[in-house]
């Protein structure tokens, strides 16, 4: 970014889209039409399919330790949505795992920092809430959410779960050492209502507690998103109590 280059990374003419990166930053994960590829981060290489089939998959989070990829496959049990995760063999490679297939739509896994537990969307009730379960075993769930959720997200340190209730960004306090405990949802801040239909992804969290918000360009639309750092925003929602 200092010298202000554009290095291109895959060159295939297919639609490649919902890219995460590994842990250490050398690999990335992405779509690519149905199926899942990883490439190099710098390039170099050719692009190399790690969960095909001949239905949608969307990867949605790497584990810290990078021994876990989360994705959601659309369309799989009776037309619904079903949340799987690719493990890390000793030769490099990886394994496709089921993790739950249910009727219901689940999606949008998140591995906490430490690796135990996994958050998730639901729509088990009747709308998306954001539930928690062990991972990988799956045994036990917890409803975290209250009103909706879309969008989770894990704090650095674990400390925290993050959500979207349709325009305003949520937080809850969590503890994720031994058994899952989760307090009451708190409101943090209006994100406004930029919807991107090419991205997961409407804001994340920062490692040093700030976000990352998309919004479009002030006064027109027609112009690329802007992204918009909120600073010192625990201090305002204090003062507006």
């Amino acid at each position: 970014m200092a010298r202000s280059l554009k290095s291109r990374i895959t060159f295939d003419p297919r639609v490649e889209i919902y890219p995460k990166w590994s842990p250490d930053g050398r690999q990335i994960v992405f779509r690519r039409d149905l199926d899942i590829f990883l490439q190099p981060a710098d390039g170099s290489g050719e692009a190399i399919l790690v969960a095909g089939s001949k239905l949608l998959k969307s990867p949605t989070d790497w584990s810290a330790d990078g021994k876990y990829i989360v994705y959601t496959v659309s369309g799989a049990t009776g037309g619904s949505s079903d949340l799987w995760y690719l493990r890390r063999k000793q030769d490099n490679g990886f394994e496709q795992v089921p993790f739950l297939q249910t009727r219901f739509q689940e999606s949008s896994g998140r591995i906490s920092p430490n690796g135990h537990y996994i958050a998730h969307l639901s729509d088990e009730s009747g709308r998306f809430e954001l539930f928690v379960r062990p991972f990988p075993e799956g045994s036990g769930k917890w409803q975290v959410s209250t009103n909706g959720a879309v969008q989770p997200r894990w704090s650095r340190d674990g400390k925290e779960l993050f959500y979207l209730e349709g325009e305003t960004l949520m937080a809850v306090e969590v503890s994720t050492q031994g058994t899952f405990t989760a307090g009451a949802p708190k409101r943090l801040f209006a994100t406004g209502n930029y919807q991107n239909e090419w991205s997961l992804s409407k804001y994340e969290a920062m490692p040093d507690g700030r976000f990352l918000i998309l919004q479009p360009a002030e006064g027109d639309d027609a112009q690329p998103a802007a992204i918009h750092v909120v600073e010192n925003w625990a201090a305002a929602t204090q003062s507006n109590k």
